[in-house]
């Protein structure tokens, strides 16, 4: 709103996400585990009030839905710009791996940038129906998507959606390591990844991820539809799992192959065609260090 309460689109980064299978959930869990999930979904997806204020971050949560912006042209970020687009990012990989490792919960969604209004509880805007539409349409697997034209925006803007202190290459290398390119070549949260700098934190969650896609895909088996999203997520698992050096299951008295998902644990993986991790062009990969040299300025 402005002074005359006019409302006004503003230019933000804009997340739309919910939680994967809502339905199915409310179907067999009690109300109890429903709103305690709920409730953390939207604690951590809403910041403190001071960041909040200062760089003029809005949440709005419906049922299993959450809608969050940031305003790129805030008083805050126009003087002393921190990274909104690294923040964002990383805040979505702490979100789904929390909610993985503590509820066996996964979310799908889609972060992009545009105008966007939010107040008083209203929100609507170009920002929302791309962010909709990627997730509806494009996302389809437990995955949250990152626009690609935010790659563009940022090597026009690097001081926009980076730091101040940054170089373009700096923000390049931290959308490097906390997004991987998919199969299809849709970019996405690498959410995984989020606990690689404490090895047992790291190993804890790829336990849990295991266990929660081999748990879904056994009780989807029969639902064609529905187990894709879990070979999805069995072949994400194993190309994480095959990118780690071996050393690091060694140092906890495991190996990398425990952590595989096989067909034994995932109905009908193997005829996933983009199952096998370990080779050119199977599973999700990480993005290479040049692959975004046509994003940079000429």
């Amino acid at each position: 709103m402005t002074a005359n309460n006019e409302a006004q689109y503003q230019y933000t980064l804009t997340t739309f996400f919910d939680v994967l299978g809502f339905r199915d959930i409310v179907a067999n869990r009690d109300a109890e585990f429903i709103n305690s999930v709920l409730r953390k979904l939207r604690r951590e997806a809403t910041p403190d009030d001071e960041l909040e204020k200062m760089y003029e971050i809005s949440t709005i949560a419906f049922s299993d839905s959450v809608v969050r912006s940031v305003h790129l042209f805030s008083k805050t970020n126009l003087e002393f710009p921190t990274g909104l687009l690294y923040h964002e990012l990383f805040n979505l990989v702490w979100l789904q791996g929390l909610l993985i490792y503590e509820d066996g919960i996964f979310l799908r969604g889609a972060l992009t940038a545009g105008e966007l209004y939010i107040a008083d509880g209203i929100v609507f805007g170009q920002a929302l129906v791309d962010a909709y539409e990627m997730e509806t349409n494009r996302a389809c697997y437990p995955r949250i998507l990152v626009d690609q034209s935010l790659v563009k925006l940022l090597s026009q803007f690097p001081k926009l959606l980076g730091a101040h202190h940054h170089q373009l290459e700096d923000e390049i290398k931290y959308l490097n390591d906390l997004t991987r390119i998919d199969f299809d070549g849709e970019r996405f949260i690498d959410y995984l990844s989020w606990s690689i700098d404490d090895l047992a934190d790291f190993i804890d969650l790829l336990d849990k991820h295991f266990r929660c896609v081999a748990k879904n895909a056994k009780e989807h088996s029969a639902e064609p539809r529905v187990l894709a999203k879990y070979h999805w997520a069995a072949s994400y698992h194993n190309a994480v799992v095959s990118d780690c050096p071996r050393e690091w299951f060694e140092e906890f008295e495991c190996s990398p192959e425990e952590f595989i998902l096989a067909d034994k644990d995932v109905p009908g993986l193997s005829s996933w065609p983009h199952s096998a991790p370990g080779k050119a062009g199977a599973g999700p990969r990480k993005i290479a260090p040049n692959a975004l040299d046509d994003a940079k300025p000429k």
